[in-house]
């Protein structure tokens, strides 16, 4: 529940320009880390964590124009730790267990989690260039400040 308030949250304080200050009050990073370290056990863990997935792309995005990078290095840090099972191993899955799975109702979404998880990984990579790119410009303005 507390998720879903903070994900509305979100949305109502990004339109209104306080987005970071929201984040930084709520302690939601150590519920959600859970969330990106260990996959999910069945069709309603998926569920909840295409929810997860969503508010994280959404915040990635409302925050790729500031320099704000404290999110990005903590999802960073989540996602690439050397874990046995991770997140890319939902997006691509081997093909006995795409057999073993004939259930209709967690094809659909299977789906969905496949569908956010391809988006967040877009977004985590187009936030990482941002980040990098303006980086390198500062960089370079102070190498070349520095020649002058």
């Amino acid at each position: 529940m507390n998720f879903y308030i903070l994900n509305d949250r979100l949305a109502l304080m990004c339109s209104s320009g306080s987005c970071g200050a929201t984040l930084k009050c709520l302690a939601w990073q150590t519920a959600l880390s859970r969330f990106l370290q260990v996959l999910p056990a069945s069709s309603e863990d998926e569920k909840l964590l295409v929810d997860v997935i969503n508010f994280l792309n959404k915040m990635l995005k409302e925050q790729k124009s500031t320099s704000e990078v404290t999110h990005l290095k903590w999802i960073l840090d989540i996602v690439l730790k050397h874990n046995q099972k991770s997140l890319l191993d939902l997006v691509v899955q081997p093909e006995s267990q795409v057999q073993d799975e004939t259930d209709d109702l967690k094809i659909p979404v299977r789906q969905q989690l496949q569908k956010e998880l391809i988006a967040f990984f877009n977004t985590l990579l187009v936030s990482f260039m941002t980040v990098t790119e303006r980086y390198s410009v500062k960089r370079f303005v102070h190498i070349k400040q520095q020649s002058v």
